[in-house]
Parts: C-alpha cells; sequence; structure tokens
C-alpha cells in the first residue's frame, strides 16, 4: 500500500504490485529482500509502473514492512514516475 494513513477512511487505496520478475530499469522495480521484516519467502520486487487502486475490503492482512532504505527507493522511484521530481 503507497496510501498515506491521512486517507484511510476512503473506500480504496493506492498500491503497488508485488513480482518476483526484475527487469532491466531498476527505478521501475525496487527489491525487497525475504525475511521477518517483509514476510516475504523469496526475492521480490515492487513493480513502480503497476501503480493502481483497488477497493480497501479486498485488502488482506499485513504481510510486512518495508525497511527504511526500501521505503526511501520507493518514494524516490514513485516521485520519478509520477513526475514529481
Amino acid at each position: 500500500m503507497v496510501q498515506s494513513e491521512l486517507f484511510e477512511d476512503t473506500g480504496s487505496v493506492v498500491v503497488c504490485l508485488l513480482t518476483t520478475q526484475e527487469t532491466g530499469a531498476p527505478l521501475l522495480r525496487i527489491a525487497v529482500e525475504p525475511g521477518a521484516v517483509s514476510g516475504l519467502a523469496s526475492p521480490s520486487y515492487i513493480a513502480i509502473e503497476k501503480i493502481t487502486t483497488i477497493r480497501r475490503d479486498r485488502v488482506g492482512q499485513v504481510l510486512g514492512r518495508l525497511t527504511d532504505d526500501e521505503l526511501v527507493a520507493l518514494t524516490r522511484s514513485l516521485a520519478v514516475f509520477l513526475g514529481f521530481g
């Protein structure tokens, strides 16, 4: 989920999809390491170009969290992709 908690009362959330497929464009795929923090079993990538909105009632349980470094990389890539930076 890449949406601020300030909008938690809305009926939808903005997400970036996860994939195990790396791409040759590192700004489009943010690496997320498997482990207890991320909750992932294998190396995965946040697909920056796959940003979408889904209904909040379709969101399941929290899998894990990003590290501070992963969060910074995600924020920077989203800013560039969306034309904000």
